[in-house]
């Protein structure tokens, strides 16, 4: 384990022209996306692209070559390599680089992370047993039942208000956090 204190604040490209470029991204996507976690996951994006954009002497975002790009993705971690590609579609978009973004679509890239399979009836019968047992509170129950039945994501369930619930029709209305839609 490594002790050492952190360096905490937000990183920022130390170049002074990568750092107009990355603030005026930043001003993109304040505009673009209400939800600060999209916002963060391109701004990284655009942040590790201007890092190895410095470290190779790019000068700037026009100098950029498809060559330079997928030197940058074979720097990058095969892991991240979905991640990755979809912050350069953002940020290749946002400069008007129709070429690298073309550029890209012939990659593929696995899948690292599968996706989460569905419950089974028996495990969602064990997980209502486990409710109806009273082995946890009323409000936890709810919560876990809404969150299962409905689909809802857990940051919107965190938000949800007894206000978003219709209980005459039986709805629930929010603003999805991830989307934005209703």
């Amino acid at each position: 384990f490594n002790f050492e204190m952190m360096k905490r604040g937000k990183i920022q490209p130390e170049d002074p022209v990568h750092l107009q470029i990355y603030r005026d991204y930043l001003s993109f996507l304040s505009e673009a996306y209400d939800n600060e976690n999209t916002r963060h996951f391109y701004e990284y994006g655009m942040y590790s692209l201007l890092q190895y954009m410095h470290r190779n002497s790019v000068a700037d975002t026009e100098s950029l070559t498809v060559e330079d790009v997928y030197g940058y993705l074979a720097e990058s971690k095969p892991e991240r390599l979905r991640e990755i590609l979809c912050e350069l579609r953002s940020v290749f978009r946002y400069l008007n680089r129709e070429d690298l973004t073309n550029s890209m679509a012939v990659i593929h890239c696995p899948r690292f992370k599968r996706i989460i399979p569905t419950l089974t009836d028996e495990e969602l019968d064990r997980i209502k047993d486990v409710i109806d047992q009273k082995t946890v509170s009323l409000r936890d129950g709810a919560i876990v039942l809404t969150g299962l039945t409905c689909g809802i994501r857990a940051c919107d369930l965190i938000k949800l208000k007894l206000s978003d619930i219709d209980w005459s029709n039986e709805t629930i209305s929010f603003r999805q956090s991830k989307t934005g839609n209703i």
